[in-house]
């Protein structure tokens, strides 16, 4: 689901070298993530339901409750879906020159992605383990912190502190 092909950050050969495809458009941030959002929507979408068959079946299989593994099971697609902000923001940063322009003012801006990653994982692993009554709560945290990491890489990256990077054939 998260693999393969994003739409608007996969490279497209211009004048002989790949580059991404958004620097071909005149496309914005948002709305480049607003068709990844949807098109990773539609594939999680159809790929629940076999991923929940699948749990049940091997639930069944080692003898545990089939709704208990169908359950941790959705509430991994629960936490995939509130990364997909997240994942895309990241997908831009792979496409420009962010991480590899270190400059002085660059130097925070690493420790607060690592800092925005650690506390995403800590809020999923805390869906992931929390009992249901808790889990949504836990949830809600972790898609604030999805969106909100999603909406300050949409600050650097409208103010134009970033370049595309072509990559070779």
């Amino acid at each position: 689901m998260s693999g393969g092909n994003w739409p608007a950050t996969s490279s497209a050969r211009l004048s002989g070298k790949l580059s991404p495809l958004h620097g071909c458009f005149p496309l914005e941030y948002r709305t480049a993530c607003r068709v990844m959002w949807k098109i990773n929507l539609v594939r999680t979408a159809a790929w629940t339901p076999i991923g929940l068959l699948m749990s049940a079946l091997a639930g069944l299989s080692y003898g545990s409750a089939a709704g208990i593994a169908a359950w941790l099971v959705l509430k991994g697609v629960l936490v995939y879906t509130a990364s997909i902000p997240l994942l895309s923001a990241g997908q831009f940063s792979k496409s420009t020159n962010d991480t590899s322009n270190l400059r002085l003012a660059t130097h925070p801006l690493v420790g607060f992605a690592m800092l925005i990653v650690l506390m995403f994982a800590t809020a999923g692993i805390m869906t992931m383990d929390l009992p249901t009554g808790l889990a949504f709560p836990s949830l809600g945290m972790t898609l604030a912190i999805s969106l909100g990491a999603w909406w300050l890489y949409e600050r650097y990256y409208e103010r134009g502190q970033v370049d595309l990077v072509r990559e070779p054939k």
